[in-house]
């Protein structure tokens, strides 16, 4: 199984989503697409980040398919992601951090 792959062209951002797959898969996956060895871990969902070919790359991962667990994590990409390229979550900006969870939101369940 393969990550949901999106790319965000406004802001030049890189997300892959891995929802609904067991902790084991995602740490294959991650192992295999970016070579990183993430270890063990007991969580049911995350938000890690790497640096793949020069770019970053945003990973969200539910062990399984709950739309409160994922919007949780899209979350945390977001903030980190929008912060990465100096972004305040604030009364101005809020509006893209909203339009941005819709986008991957859209993407990973239609």
């Amino acid at each position: 199984m393969q990550p949901i792959k999106i790319y965000e062209d406004m802001y030049e951002l890189n997300f892959f989503v891995s929802y609904g797959v067991s902790y084991n898969e995602f740490r294959k996956q991650v192992k295999r697409l970016t070579n990183n060895d993430i270890g063990k871990d007991d969580d049911i969902a995350m938000m890690i980040d790497f640096i793949k070919g020069g770019k970053k790359l945003y990973w969200i991962w539910t062990s399984k398919k709950n739309i409160s667990m994922l919007m949780h994590e899209i979350t945390h990409a977001i903030i980190k992601s929008l912060g990465d390229i100096g972004f305040t979550c604030n009364g101005s900006s809020d509006e893209a951090y909203a339009y941005m969870a819709e986008y991957i939101c859209r993407k990973v369940v239609g």
